[in-house]
């Protein structure tokens, strides 16, 4: 019993005199979920073996992670499975975790109220799995913290030897698929001047016959739409077109738009707005 009290009082002691310490790191995932969608994150503790061995191991651990509850919400909060299997004999002999104050989550776990059982040192420890619905669109930073709860739980981590140590930490963060447009550009426009006409023969003839420099637009440069630069078949299409009543550039032309066909070429830079 007085191990037991010593681990507790360890773990709900005040840290604020303590500086972090670089064998432990709690860290939560980074998700890409959509509006409406939920997203398990896991939180994991890297525990490096010390000097002094065994009492590196880790017999309780208290944390809060918070978060912007406008624009996500908690599901679900449960213990990871390496925290579990650290006592081999059933449940941890303590556990508190607390969803209800709004705007994040505090956990405290004592594996074992005697101090038998342990989490021994390693790395991508599981300690928890928070699951979270994203409601509304935004990045949502997942930051440990130590203001939740009455009182506040804090960001804590207590060995075998009763010594308790504020872990470094990796914020997690409920990310948003961003769409990139797609590059908009006039099929043929060499030089990228918004006019097709001969300075764009001569700057396409230059380029692909490597006599001048490059173009910003690999894609309107390519006149037939072949997915290659060819200085015969491009150069002789715009030629032709401009010139001897030939077929039009493939789209987009004659006004901007996207490349309707999926291929290697690049578009650095257009005219197009």
């Amino acid at each position: 019993m007085k191990r037991f009290l010593g681990i507790l009082v360890a773990t709900l002691v005040t840290t604020g005199l303590f500086a972090q310490d670089d064998r432990y790191t709690m860290m939560a995932d980074t998700v890409i979920v959509d509006v409406g969608f939920d997203a398990v994150i896991p939180i994991t503790l890297d525990s490096v073996t010390g000097t002094l061995g065994a009492p590196d191991n880790l017999t309780s651990w208290s944390y809060g992670i918070c978060h912007d509850d406008t624009l996500a919400s908690i599901v679900d909060v449960v213990h990871g499975t390496d925290a579990l299997a650290a006592n081999p004999l059933g449940p941890p002999g303590f556990s508190s975790i607390n969803t209800t104050f709004g705007g994040g989550f505090a956990l405290a776990i004592i594996i074992d109220l005697f101090g038998n059982f342990f989490l021994s040192p390693g790395t991508d420890l599981e300690i928890s799995v928070a699951t979270y619905n994203r409601t509304a669109p935004g990045q949502v930073p997942l930051a440990f913290c130590g203001t939740i709860g009455n009182p506040a739980v804090e960001v804590l981590v207590v060995n075998q030897a009763g010594v308790s140590a504020i872990p470094q930490t990796v914020d997690g963060l409920l990310d948003e698929m961003v769409v990139v447009p797609p590059t908009e550009f006039i099929r043929g426009d060499a030089n990228q001047d918004s006019v097709l006409n001969i300075t764009d023969v001569i700057f396409l003839a230059l380029w692909l016959f490597g006599a001048g420099p490059a173009g910003d637009c690999e894609s309107a440069a390519d006149v037939n739409d072949n997915g290659a630069l060819d200085p015969l078949e491009d150069v002789l299409g715009l030629v032709q077109y401009l010139f001897q009543a030939g077929p039009a550039p493939a789209a987009p032309f004659p006004t901007c738009g996207p490349d309707g066909n999926m291929d290697t070429l690049t578009c650095d830079m257009t005219s197009c707005p």
